[in-house]
């Protein structure tokens, strides 16, 4: 379960000692002290009611999400024969799809605009991400979601299976998001089922966000701005302490310059770090007041990280697909692997 949140938090560039043996590295310890330190293992009000939730799931504690349904709406019993794929950006087998599924939408040319225009932005956010495919399926779906603060997820979980099952049959996705007709500002990226899909409010200024956010989490990034962290979901990718996580500690070891670690606060006493230049993208701090236009997608290391996701998955396939750049590569690793 992914949420959501912003925080503001001070940091202090450290001194940096890198260790090459044994797949890590260590971050020294700050200069000073940030003036204001933020403490990432202390549970906020808000956060306690999802974790109370999903820790005694209760259906008296979820309320209705608002989804504006329109009549010709299509129900999620539709026969995999009435559904047709749009937009697919790469068309092929040997593809990761990641298949966005309008629910309480028109279908009309405003759908086709707003589905074409979250995948536009998309292409652009994940176009060093070789071997991703983004498509759209009409018509939209009529499906009730509940949600506890910004944590949602289907009211019937049964009829979402169901729909996946048709999806499969005719669309053949590998990543689901739903994409919902609300102005609420909500996204969830769901794991526990097998495949996870996203959930998405379609009809705010920052959906394009939203979307390359749960769609990152998707591809194995972690939030690096969640209110609330239990102090074992540290190390992750976006957060850490001093030693790098092996797949961070791949990526950054590739990068093309490596970024400076920036203590980002504390866990339970524990320093806590991150990348510098991980601070303004769309996994980390993501400003309600900014303009998307200023915010970077990804980090070079978030988008190596992802890559490698992506190959491994397709490679799983025994899809021999060609990466054109070098930028996914590990250490010793030919183009051609």
């Amino acid at each position: 379960m992914k949420v959501n949140w912003n925080f503001t938090v001070d940091i202090m560039i450290l001194t940096i000692i890198l260790g090459i043996t044994a797949g890590w590295t260590d971050a020294a310890e700050a200069i000073m002290r940030p003036p204001a330190e933020y403490d990432f293992c202390a549970k906020s009000a808000i956060q306690d009611a999802t974790d109370d939730y999903l820790a005694n799931p209760d259906p008296a504690k979820l309320e209705p999400l608002e989804i504006k349904t329109v009549l010709d709406a299509a129900s999620v019993e539709c026969e995999p024969e009435k559904i047709h794929v749009f937009y697919e950006t790469n068309p092929g087998t040997c593809y990761f799809r990641v298949l966005l599924v309008p629910v309480g939408y028109p279908s009309s040319d405003e759908l086709d605009f707003k589905m074409k225009k979250l995948i536009g932005a998309a292409v652009l956010a994940f176009n060093d991400i070789p071997g991703l495919s983004f498509a759209y399926v009409s018509p939209a779906y009529k499906i009730d979601f509940v949600h506890v603060e910004r944590f949602v997820l289907p009211k019937d979980n049964e009829l979402l299976q169901k729909l996946w099952e048709s999806l499969t049959k005719s669309a053949k996705p590998n990543v689901l998001i739903f994409v919902l007709n609300t102005s609420e500002y909500v996204g969830t990226a769901d794991f526990s089922n097998d495949p996870p899909w996203g959930i998405i409010a379609g009809e705010t200024e920052f959906s394009n966000s939203l979307f390359q956010h749960e769609l990152g989490h998707l591809l194995s990034l972690n939030d690096g701005y969640e209110a609330f962290y239990r102090p074992g979901r540290i190390p992750g990718t976006e957060l850490f302490f001093e030693n790098l996580p092996i797949n961070v500690y791949e990526a950054y070891s590739a990068a093309t310059a490596q970024p400076f670690i920036v203590r980002a606060g504390s866990c339970c006493t524990q320093a806590v770090y991150r990348f510098a230049d991980s601070k303004n993208t769309v996994m980390t701090t993501l400003n309600l007041d900014s303009q998307e236009k200023d915010l970077n997608a990804f980090s070079e290391i978030q988008a190596r990280i992802m890559g490698e996701f992506v190959k491994k998955y397709l490679l799983d396939k025994f899809c021999r697909l060609k990466f054109p750049s070098r930028l996914y590569l590990l250490p010793n690793q030919n183009p051609s692997d």
